[in-house]
Parts: structure tokens; C-alpha cells; sequence
């Protein structure tokens, strides 16, 4: 996001008492300039890094800078990332923590299988600095008694576990067997989704932090990942992240009773709603997403369900992948339903009255992401509609067509609706992100326009 976004979040955050933001950043193969030297790689610049770090410390919060590598960094490579590491770190004066991302906690087990690992080989790190090592690169490495003989003494494990029922307990009951201090990492549950799952998202952070408390866990970090082609805003992961910031003092809360009285704190301590609305809208669309994940599964209302963090919700794969979707369970009944209470909300938003930073900014994403749902769940209801099962008895309700089967006039209708919002999303990416994540955004959010469109009327859209 924006650095003034950026610093708008943490500000309200560090009211709530959350004392601690991990900067995540993934590093690519080192690019060299015309001089030789190595291009500064990551999406913030060295002088707002600083001042950003000294901006959290005077809020009491701690900047930890999280260090990854994407996929097209192999051992060779990796040789040659000190300089960024340490150009990078030197942004980063008030923290003494440093968090190693999956991939790269990986590579520096293999380094150290090697026989090659001292940390301070590849990572520019002082004795005071602690180490935050992906738990599950550990797990994989095999050799884990051996492996901690090569780390540092004072390192820490990241556990990570994003579901609503994730049992940490055996993790825990290794790490305790080895001596080693841990941090439980739940998820927001709101990547890959429209409006996120935070139903989802607070079991799976009660459930973090029963575990935490009771098993002397050293801390707990709620994982806020951006997800396939960076489509979920922001604002849907609000409603865990206040969650979260009451449940530290109460572990025990009961989750349904949290859920509906969580709008209004959005409302108040988040957004400043005047009306005492907005709040209400995110939290419903995020009940509309699970519900929808109720029906695929076959689950009862009381049932918890799971965002497939991989997959995504059901209405962002209607959005970005309907074919691959399974909608054997699926009637055009729930998608009329899910319409329906689209619309309401969207009647809701009308009369809402922010006054929070970018606050007009900040409704219009609300629209956008109800026409988003709106277009997804019309998309769902134009599937069922035409592969439903003319045998009411049928075990199976509904067979996936395939947008490309679906009649002329349904397609150019979807594909029309899309066409209209481009403009909206790429207005509101452009005034609270950054530009280098719009393209992936617009491929993944509008992508699908390439199979609705006729061939001819696609190469004009192209052009």
C-alpha cells in the first residue's frame, strides 16, 4: 500500500496495543546498474524505510523486517544477495528481530546442510540480532537436532497454521522437546477472497492463542498475506486485526458473540463511520463468502468452515478461474440469495459517512469490491442456471459447463459489467497502493473478460 496508508494503518493499529509490524519482502535475482552495482529492489525507498521505523518506535510499535526469496534465486545466486540484505537491514534501526521467509529459511538450511551455515555468511547480522526462522522449512530440512546445532541460540520459530480448527499443540510439544522458543502465526483469512472469511479468521486466532497462552508461546503474529494478484483490500482484513487486539486480553471471548459487536468497533476505532454502517457491510459480505464455502462443502450453518487459502473463496474463483471451480453442490437458488443481500448492502453503502483518512477513497473500495461480488455471484447464478440437473433426485445438482458454453448473451453481459469497473479499480488501486502490484491486480481481477469476449470484439479490447 501507499507509505501514507501504510502509516495511517499502524498509527490506528498501535492504538489498539499491537507492539509489533513485520515487513514482509521478497528479493529477486540481483540486478546490476550500468556502474555495477546493485539495484534497490524493494517497493519502498531507504529514506521512507527510516523514517517509517522512527515513526513506529515513536508509537511504541517495532519494525521487523521479514527477508524472502522468490523462486528464481538458486544457490549460486543466493551467494550474492549480501549486499542487498545488508543495504536493506541498514533501513532498519530500532529492531533486533529479523523474520526469514519460508523460501529463504529453506535455502539456509540447505547452506547449512552443506556444512557451510553460519548465518552471518549469508545474512548480515550482528550478535544482538534475534533470527525468526520459518518452522515448517525446519520440518522440511529433515535433520532438525543437526540443523539446530547450526542456527543461532537465541533463534525463534515461526509456526504458521491458517484455518479456523489448525491444532498447533504437536508443533508446540516439538518445539518444547527441542528447547526452542516459538511464535504462533495465524492468518487474517482474507487473501485469495473478495471480502475475507473472518468468521475463519477468529477461530483460527482464538484457537492460536488458547494454545500460545497455555503452552508459554513467546508471541503471536497474525499473518495478513496479499494473495494471488493482490484482488482482497484492505479493509477486509480489518475486522481480525481488531479481533485480534482484544482477544490478547481476553483468550476465552466467546467468537460469536465478538462477531457482532465487531462492526461497531470497526466503525468507531478503524473507520469513523458516523452512520454505523461500514462496519456492518464488511463483516456481512465476509458472512456471504462463508456461507458460500458452507454450501460447497456441504456443511450446516453451525458448522466452522475454512478459507482454502490456496484455492481462494468461492466467489473469488468464480471471479478469476470459473472453470475450475467444482459446482456440484450448487443451485442457482444460493447465488439469487447471495444477490440479493449484494444489493442490500450496496443500498446500505449509499448513506455511509467516513471521516477517516482518505475516507472517500476508502467507500469507494467498498463499492468496488460489491460490484466485484456482485459480478462473481452473477457469474455463479449463470453456470448453475445452465448446467443444472434436470433430474431434481439427482445426486448431482448442477455440472460445471464452462464459461465458454454459456450463452452469447450471458457471456457479453459479464463481460460487460467487468469493462465497466476497470476504471474504478484501477482509480482506487492507484490512489492507496503502489503502482508496481497494478498489472498483476488487473490480470487477475479482469482476466477473465478474455473468455467471455468474442474472438473479434477480443482482439479490439486487446488493441
Amino acid at each position: 500500500m501507499h507509505e501514507a496508508n501504510l502509516w495511517e494503518l499502524v498509527d490506528r493499529l498501535s492504538i489498539l496495543k499491537l507492539n509489533e509490524v513485520h515487513l514482509y519482502t521478497k528479493i529477486d535475482v540481483p540486478k546490476l546498474t550500468s556502474g555495477n552495482q546493485d539495484i534497490w529492489q524493494f517497493p519502498y525507498t531507504r529514506s521512507m524505510l527510516i523514517e517509517f521505523d522512527r515513526f513506529c518506535e515513536q508509537r511504541f510499535v517495532t519494525l521487523v523486517p521479514v527477508l524472502d526469496i522468490s523462486y528464481n534465486v538458486d544457490y549460486e545466486k543466493f551467494t550474492n544477495l549480501f549486499p542487498l540484505f545488508l543495504d536493506y537491514l541498514t533501513c532498519f534501526t530500532t529492531s533486533r528481530k529479523v523474520t526469514i521467509g519460508p523460501r529463504l529459511s529453506l535455502m539456509l538450511l540447505d547452506v547449512g546442510d552443506r556444512g557451510m551455515l553460519s548465518t552471518r555468511n549469508f545474512l548480515p547480522l550482528s550478535d544482538n540480532h534475534q533470527l525468526l526462522l520459518c518452522g515448517e522449512a525446519l520440518k522440511q530440512a529433515g535433520n532438525i537436532q543437526q540443523c539446530l546445532m547450526w542456527l543461532p541460540s537465541n533463534m525463534v520459530l515461526m509456526s504458521y497454521g491458517y484455518t479456523a480448527t489448525h491444532n498447533f499443540t504437536p508443533v508446540i510439544q516439538e518445539y518444547a522437546d527441542y528447547g526452542v522458543a516459538y511464535y504462533l502465526c495465524p492468518g487474517t483469512s482474507s487473501w485469495n477472497s473478495l471480502a475475507g472469511c473472518p468468521e475463519s479468521a477468529l477461530e483460527n486466532i482464538q484457537n492460536a492463542l488458547k494454545q500460545g497462552v497455555d503452552n508459554q508461546a513467546l508471541g503471536m503474529v497474525i499473518c495478513d498475506w496479499s494473495g494471488r494478484g493482490h484482488v482482497t483490500d484492505s479493509l477486509f482484513s480489518l475486522p481480525p486485526l481488531v479481533a485480534m487486539a482484544g482477544m490478547c486480553w481476553n483468550k476465552r471471548v466467546d467468537t460469536t458473540g465478538l462477531m457482532s459487536y465487531l462492526p461497531n468497533l470497526i466503525n468507531v476505532h478503524m473507520l469513523s463511520d458516523e452512520t454505523r454502517q461500514v462496519g456492518q457491510v464488511i463483516l456481512e459480505l465476509g458472512k456471504l463468502e462463508a456461507d458460500l464455502i458452507r454450501v460447497s462443502k456441504q456443511l450446516s450453518g453451525d458448522d466452522k468452515c475454512s478459507l482454502d487459502v490456496d484455492k481462494g473463496s468461492i466467489l473469488f474463483q468464480l471471479l478469476t478461474s470459473p472453470d475450475n471451480l467444482d459446482l456440484t453442490n450448487f443451485t442457482p437458488t444460493h447465488f439469487q440469495k447471495a444477490l440479493r443481500t449484494i444489493r442490500r448492502l450496496h443500498g446500505i453503502v449509499q448513506s455511509v459517512r467516513l471521516h477517516c483518512y482518505q475516507d472517500s477513497e476508502q467507500i469507494r473500495a467498498v463499492r468496488l469490491t460489491l460490484d466485484l461480488t456482485l459480478t462473481a455471484a452473477r457469474i455463479g447464478l449463470a453456470l448453475t442456471t445452465a448446467g443444472k440437473n434436470p433430474d431434481p433426485a439427482g445426486s448431482i445438482k448442477t455440472i460445471n459447463i464452462g464459461i465458454d458454453n454459456l450463452p452469447v448473451t450471458a457471456k457479453t453481459d459479464l463481460a460487460n459489467r467487468l469493462l465497466a469497473l476497470q476504471d474504478t479499480h484501477k482509480s482506487c488501486w492507484m490512489s492507496r497502493y503502489l503502482l508496481n502490484g497494478y498489472q498483476e491486480s488487473q490480470a487477475t481481477t479482469f482476466g477473465l473478460i478474455n473468455l467471455l469476449l468474442p474472438s473479434a470484439e477480443r482482439e479490439r479490447h486487446a488493441n
